[in-house]
């Protein structure tokens, strides 16, 4: 046993391992001089006496606790605890000093090492482990602690380990089926440092490395038995190829072990898990009610009052979950050992006792397919960078667009703006900050345009009706245009890119909506059918033209001032000065020009000054009521001061809350009102407390689609011949033009619009404006007078007339049915089928008439 130590030291010389390789934490001198102490054969292990702790022993605890409060500290800082960063600073102070000491040949007192803390990571729980049988080569294995929430990491497991050795745990006397566990992990340690010389003859360091850091694995485990811990060896490795397997005999036993939760319910007492919230808050109020009873019983009186609060609490959360209200379960205390409320995850408490030891898990330290993460949200460099991106593209697209249509200079300026972008998409894939305030907005947001309404009538005829629908139309597309422009831009600099990104395209549809717009109406296409949404908001109000530490003051008019005596209006000549009470050595001070000849002063100025958001003293002059101070003087003439005329206040309170103060304040004498007001507005970045958000409705129109008019191309060739018609006959005047010749529309598709129309106007009532309502009723008394008038020019013109409207509805059945395939190819079913409705009316009226006309 003794030569097989040291070849298994000589094989893991620390000397040649490559300086690329992985040095694990076992690959240290410690270790190889532990293993060199190793005793030459495997004895029964024996009950040993505690050994006093050597200096050794104590600086290894020291360094130990050192790393342990280093890592406790980063954890305390990513989590922004300020008390517990200070404690654990000054903890590691105090384990510097003593390792100081120590590496000095001083002695300490053990009992003055701080002790070790836990550390909480914000990690989600791992994984459970997929149990998969290992293969060969033999995986590594480390022993973990599995708890019920977290897995602590390797290092602090090893440090209490070190701990208690040091501390000089006894070790128990082990039972005859502990005494086999442990004669079966020294047989496998053994195989494995085995294995481990024979692949260092072999020349193959990395198996040699990966066997010795298993064997070592081993002597953890063995020492926790040791011990009197409980032991997991359902995740063991097998023997080395070559080696004979040894079967866990006790792995029923570490199987049928109890878990941490119920041997914690045990203990304690506590009821089974409550199947609903209702069941789970009364097990809590009665196990409190019989503590404080007993706590009375006792005559413990602060601790019956603390229970008796803690009743109270239940009580309340019980009455407010059966009348349906939320409960903050976080706000309640739990007793020891009682299981977590269903539906509620429950969250470590630094009051609960810590669970007892879990048993030590052996684990695979072999690559297993890791499981899949879940995919994280964007990050908001990430997302600025794609905003960007998509921005540059606009501007490049707008660039070819303009040199197609030959716009040269347009085109070169939209090129060189997508170039700007390069650095601003480079310093935030590299996580620099970027001024979003300084990004240029969408090409062709500056103007929406115009709609220059064409007549598509040429012989004059008025079409109001379709003239102001159309108008109507129009003006509400550039108000939503320049709604989300705005909107947009102003997003942009607050930084909210995914905001900002929704208001581009809805103002992408707007844009396509309105060029659409203009194309029916100079087509002469019908007014197409739309509806109106109403649209909620959410804008984060700002003032985004300021920066974070300025604040700026307008001076915009005086109000109906009092005139001193024996002045009159036009005598007056006034001008303000305002006190700015920051800082409070020396508070900011400033006045306006001078107004002259008018009790109405129109000011007009601006001034900004210096604020400190992070400072304490301006948050104490926030809530201590102060105020900005404007003073109206007036000229009294030569030789003479000017003298106060009146004062008013401006409180900074609502600046907490609001970005911007705008009102007319009272002039006052002291307490007392003097009659006149001055108006003044006060506007910061941001609010100092919360952000101003507000929730704003907008009435969004829709386009749903829009129609084209049915007609033959030779229509206009034929309504430009047709001369206006009086009273002449079709019998008598070949060459005239039937007076239908111009219209080529069924009458069963006129009323078919009608109907369509009349439902349309039912099912939005309420919702319309009173001159949206008139207009649509008015549209249908129009479809209704032409099917009339089309009915009396048919019954006058005889039979001539109906066999050339027979001709004419006729043809239209091609655009009908060319129009609804074409809808169908772009995806608008719906439309195609109101298409083929008409195309059907059109060939039924067709039959009728061709029916009654004689042969």
């Amino acid at each position: 046993m003794h030569d097989l130590d040291h070849l298994v030291a000589q094989s893991m010389n620390m000397k040649e391992i490559a300086s690329d390789e992985e040095v694990s934490d076992t690959e240290d001198d410690d270790l190889l001089a532990e293993l060199h102490g190793l005793s030459e054969e495997s004895e029964a292990v024996v009950s040993r006496e505690p050994t006093p702790p050597t200096s050794h022993s104590v600086l290894a605890i020291v360094n130990d606790r050192v790393d342990n409060y280093q890592l406790g500290l980063a954890s305390a800082r990513s989590m922004n605890d300020g008390s517990k960063v200070r404690r654990l600073e000054r903890g590691l102070k105090t384990l510097q000093s003593q390792a100081k000491q120590l590496n000095a040949g001083k002695m300490i007192a053990e009992d003055d090492i701080p002790p070790a803390i836990v550390i909480r990571t914000t990690e989600p729980p791992p994984s459970e482990p997929i149990e998969e049988e290992p293969l060969p080569p033999p995986p590594v294995f480390e022993p973990t602690v599995s708890t019920s929430t977290e897995q602590q990491p390797m290092e602090l497991f090893e440090a209490n380990t070190v701990t208690s050795v040091a501390n000089g745990s006894v070790m128990t006397k082990l039972s005859e089926e502990d005494q086999e566990v442990h004669n079966m992990l020294m047989m496998r340690r053994n195989q494995y440092k085995t294995a481990a010389v024979q692949a260092k003859h072999n020349a193959d360091e990395t198996a040699a490395r990966r066997l010795y850091r298993t064997a070592k694995q081993f002597d953890v485990v063995i020492r926790a038995l040791e011990e009197g811990k409980p032991v997991d060896l359902t995740q063991m490795p097998p023997s080395p190829p070559g080696m004979a397997d040894v079967v866990p005999v006790a792995s029923e036993r570490m199987q049928g072990s109890s878990s941490p939760e119920q041997n914690k319910s045990k203990l304690f007492h506590a009821p089974e898990s409550a199947s609903t919230v209702l069941e789970a808050l009364q097990q809590r109020l009665a196990k409190y009610e019989a503590t404080s009873q007993a706590a009375k019983e006792e005559g413990s009186s602060s601790k019956a009052r603390r229970m008796g609060r803690i009743v109270k609490q239940y009580q309340s959360a019980i009455k407010a979950y059966k009348a349906k209200q939320p409960i903050n379960f976080d706000d309640l205390p739990c007793p020891p050992g009682f299981p977590p409320i269903p539906g509620n995850r429950p969250k470590a408490s630094p009051t609960e006792p810590l669970p007892p030891p879990p048993p030590l898990t052996i684990k695979d330290d072999s690559p297993v397919q890791p499981s899949t993460p879940q995919v994280s949200s964007a990050s908001r460099a990430e997302s600025q960078a794609l905003f960007l991106q998509e921005r540059q593209l606009q501007f490049k697209k707008a660039a070819l667009i303009a040199k197609k249509n030959g716009d040269l200079a347009l085109a070169r300026n939209y090129l060189r703006l997508a170039k700007g972008f390069d650095q601003m998409i480079q310093a935030s894939h590299s996580g620099l900050p970027v001024d979003m305030s300084q990004v240029p907005p969408p090409p062709g947001s500056s103007s929406v345009g115009h709609l220059e309404f064409i007549p598509a009538n040429e012989n004059g005829v008025q079409l109001g009706d379709r003239d102001e629908a159309y108008k109507k139309l129009e003006q509400d597309l550039i108000q939503q245009i320049r709604t989300c422009t705005s909107n947009a831009d102003h997003f942009t600099k607050l930084g909210d890119v995914t905001s900002a990104t929704r208001f581009d395209k809805m103002g992408q549809n707007s844009r396509k909506d309105l060029a659409a717009l203009k194309n029916a109406f100079k087509h002469g296409d019908p007014v197409p059918r739309f509806h109106y949404e109403t649209r909620s908001f959410t804008l984060v109000q700002s003032c985004t033209d300021l920066g974070d530490n300025s604040l700026e003051i307008q001076i915009i008019r005086g109000i109906n001032l009092c005139l001193p005596s024996g002045y009159s209006s036009k005598d007056l000549d006034t001008y303000v000065k305002y006190e700015f009470p920051y800082p409070n050595d020396e508070p900011q001070k400033g006045e306006s020009d001078i107004c002259k000849h008018t009790n109405n002063p129109e000011y007009n100025q601006c001034f900004k000054l210096d604020i400190n958001r992070k400072s304490r003293a301006f948050l104490r002059l926030l809530k201590s009521n102060k105020f900005i101070k404007g003073e109206i003087y007036y000229k009294r003439g030569f030789l003479k001061s000017d003298k106060l005329l009146g004062t008013a206040n401006v409180k900074l309170l609502p600046l907490e809350t609001q970005c911007e103060i705008h009102d007319s304040f009272d002039l006052m004498d002291g307490r007392k009102s003097i009659g006149g007001k001055l108006e003044m507005k006060i506007r910061v970045r941001h609010p100092f407390i919360s952000k101003q958000v507000e929730e704003v409705k907008e009435r969004w129109l829709v386009i749903d689609n829009f129609e084209r008019k049915l007609q033959p191309p030779q229509q206009n060739q034929m309504r430009q011949k047709s001369p206006n018609r009086t009273n002449t006959s079709l019998e008598s005047s070949d060459s005239a033009s039937p007076p239908l010749a111009s219209t080529y529309v069924s009458m069963e598709v006129l009323k078919y619009e009608r109907q369509m129309l009349d439902q349309q106007i039912l099912r939005y009532k309420g919702k319309l404006t009173p001159n949206e309502e008139e207009a649509m009723k008015h549209k249908s008394e129009l479809l209704t007078q032409r099917v009339e008038e089309t009915r009396d020019a048919l019954r006058k013109g005889g039979v001539a007339t109906l066999k050339i409207y027979a001709d004419a509805i006729e043809k239209t059945q091609n655009v009908y049915l060319q129009e609804a395939r074409s809808l169908v190819q772009t995806g608008n079913r719906v439309k195609a089928q109101t298409i083929m409705t008409k195309k059907k009316l059109v060939e039924r009226e067709v039959e009728a008439i061709r029916a009654k006309l004689p042969s």
